[in-house]
Formats: C-alpha cells, structure tokens, sequence
C-alpha cells in the first residue's frame, strides 16, 4: 500500500487537520466464512477531521476490485481516536501475506473502527449487500500507513 495522494490536506488553527477527499490504494485478501479467499485492489477516497491530538471523525468510500471479477462499491464512517500499545502482530498466514511496510506495530497508535456497507456488481457477488465493522489502525498526523482487519458478512 502506497501513502494517501491527491485531495486536500490543510491546518486551522488550534491544530486542526482537515483531509478531504484523500485518495489510498491498497491491496487486499477476503476471507469468506465458507473458507474460500479472493484478491484484490481497493481504492479509498476518506476524509477526516483531526484535533491536535489526532483524533476525529472520519468517512470516505470505497471500490474494491476482486480479481475473480466483481466489485464491492460502498462507504464507510466512523471515529479515530488514540488507542496505544497496537495489539501483538498477527500471525496468521493470510494476514503475513499482506505487501506493506514491517514496521513494529506499536508506530501504529490510532484505531478507528468503521461501520462500512457495500452492494455487490458482478461476479459471484452481484446483488449482494455487505456489512461489516473494519478496525484500522494508522501512523501519524495526517495519517500515511493505514492495516486493518475486517470482519462482517454479506447476504
């Protein structure tokens, strides 16, 4: 995963950090609940608003391009807030398989979890509605590096 480009990145004062419109492409793994895994690329547009500390408000939407055809369009909210010490790193085969950068997780000190929906076109998943709650966790102010686990369902 490459830093966020593109969009907006201002400051007002008393340390307020605005993100509008902040462009993030990643790779990713699904894992379904029936054990089958899919790859592939999302493209995030988030924007954020950030007190001094780092926290606020964030929402954004999203494209997710599966390699086996489909995608995933939808949206995202939710809250960032301080959260330290990062919890331990995953050890899960899939998870290690992930292309970004091996810093130790404690760099990592925002959490925000994400109430994120999503409708399905094409492929296995035309028609279908996701829900789901995806839990990032990120580096700095504005943030550059963004890993998160999601975990949700879709009908």
């Amino acid at each position: 995963m490459a830093p966020p480009t593109g969009g907006r990145v201002w400051e007002t004062p008393g340390g307020i950090t605005h993100l509008k419109d902040r462009e993030i492409h990643e790779f990713v793994i699904i894992k379904y609940e029936d054990g089958t895994v899919e790859t592939g690329t999302m493209t995030h547009f988030i924007s954020q608003t950030l007190d001094a500390d780092g926290e606020g408000p964030a929402h954004g939407s999203f494209t997710c391009t599966l390699e086996s055809g489909g995608e995933w369009k939808g949206t995202y909210e939710g809250y960032r807030s301080y959260a330290p010490p990062a919890p331990a790193f995953p050890t899960d085969p899939l998870w290690l398989s992930f292309p970004f950068p091996r810093s130790p997780l404690q760099h990592f000190v925002y959490e925000a979890p994400l109430k994120v929906v999503a409708r399905g076109t094409g492929g296995n998943i035309d028609g279908k509605k996701m829900t789901a709650t995806d839990v990032i966790r990120t580096f700095g102010v504005p943030p550059t590096y963004f890993y998160g686990i999601t975990e949700g369902s879709y009908k």
